[in-house]
């Protein structure tokens, strides 16, 4: 699923971390493998803000977290902002994270500084996976809006909130009733600040769809990015779709959006696409139209085999063993022996 959930960059990255990293690389690389000088401890020392982020982020990686404090603690006014906001990126990429995060954020409003939206990013990013996530995420908007009337709230922070949702694969019914609830109340916050999904919006909640196995909420979510004309429907995105649908085997919906591919999108399923038709089948225990749409990715069967469907992309040895699994789910030796022999 983690190739399907990207686009041009990682799956989730903290935007603060990643503006400045190319610009704090230079620095890093005048000291080699080695430490930065005793010298260099404040960020007075510093010239760049792009030397103060690379700075602090390696300690934040190294676990120097008493080193960062006394960072932050002797920075100027006019960097402390920028080495907190730094700081708090950081951390968010750490578990258990939160608590040091909300407390950078405290210090923060002690000492009168502005947070701005990465800040926000980096209290979403790192709150613990779990129910008590869609509390948190619902009393820490509402403590943000309260103490920040005048941030600008925007889609990264908003991506982030919906994604802290998506940790309750295997809860109770009612806390994943209550994760999609809380992304749809994520939503109306977007709706009241004029802000429309993007392709990153959509892949969060997809991802929610994927925690909680919401087959119905997955559909409207394709539905929705097929009428939204500011989003490309590209392969990665097709592909979390049908990651969706397969994880509950509704192989139908599979069948389907292959299809709308390549009909609607003139795009010819690659072979992951095709593999997650076929555990879709294999979770639905339909071993014998799994080996069937195997033959007809190795060309065995004619177009007859599914009317409507186009071409396919030939199998990898990870489709053969789904078709396999199918097999095992019922046991079928005769027909595992058959995909085999292929």
């Amino acid at each position: 699923p983690q190739e399907f959930s990207d686009q041009e960059g990682v799956d989730s990255p903290s935007l603060f971390d990643n503006h400045w990293e190319s610009r704090g690389v230079v620095f890093w690389e005048n000291y080699g493998n080695g430490a930065p000088p005793a010298s260099r401890t404040s960020p007075s020392a510093f010239s760049k803000d792009s030397e103060r982020a690379a700075y602090v982020r390696e300690l934040v990686r190294e676990g120097r977290f008493g080193d960062v404090d006394a960072f932050l603690e002797s920075a100027d006014s006019s960097a402390a902002t920028f080495v907190h906001t730094a700081a708090m990126s950081a951390m968010s990429k750490l578990p258990a994270s939160h608590q040091k995060i909300f407390a950078l954020f405290q210090r923060m409003e002690e000492k009168a500084l502005q947070p701005s939206p990465f800040v926000f990013s980096a209290l979403f990013q790192s709150i613990p996976s779990g129910a008590t996530a869609l509390e948190r995420v619902i009393e820490l908007r509402s403590d943000l809006v309260e103490k920040c009337p005048g941030i600008r709230w925007t889609n990264p922070v908003y991506e982030a909130a919906i994604l802290a949702c998506s940790g309750c694969s295997g809860s109770s019914e009612s806390v994943q009733r209550l994760a999609w609830s809380t992304t749809q109340q994520i939503r109306a916050w977007m709706e009241q600040d004029n802000l429309a999904p993007t392709y990153r919006i959509y892949l969060a909640l997809l991802k929610v769809c994927a925690s909680i196995g919401n087959l119905e909420a997955t559909l409207e979510l394709k539905n929705e990015m097929v009428e939204n004309d500011s989003i490309r429907m590209n392969s990665k995105l097709w592909g979390i779709v049908l990651y969706n649908l397969a994880s509950i085997g509704s192989h139908s919906d599979t069948l389907a959006v292959l299809m709308q591919m390549q009909n609607d999108y003139d795009l010819t399923p690659n072979v992951k696409h095709c593999t997650l038709h076929l555990k879709a089948l294999s979770t639905a225990g339909q071993d014998e139209k799994a080996v069937l749409f195997l033959k007809r990715m190795a060309g065995i069967h004619s177009e007859n085999t599914l009317p409507g469907l186009g071409k396919v992309s030939a199998p990898d040895q990870i489709s053969v063993l789904t078709a396999l699994s199918a097999c095992a789910v019922t046991e079928n030796f005769d027909l595992a022996n058959e995909v085999l022999q292929l």
